[in-house]
């Protein structure tokens, strides 16, 4: 999971301003959904520090977001 979190930071332009995220008109924006993104692998950050295991479940759902 901690290889997961730290390839999908590495990858996803979590940081970059608004002006530089562009995309087609969706449902969610790209913006918004990176915000989830982001949310997602802090809170899973939290819960590794707090040795909490992720299930397979767990793993799944974080990839398909």
């Amino acid at each position: 999971m901690r290889l997961l979190i730290a390839g999908v930071r590495s990858d996803f332009p979590l940081n970059e301003p608004d002006a530089n995220i562009c995309g087609i008109s969706s449902v969610v924006s790209p913006k918004k959904r990176l915000e989830i993104v982001d949310t997602e692998l802090c809170q899973w950050q939290v819960k590794l520090d707090e040795k909490v295991t992720p299930k397979l479940g767990d793993i799944s759902r974080l990839c398909k977001l």
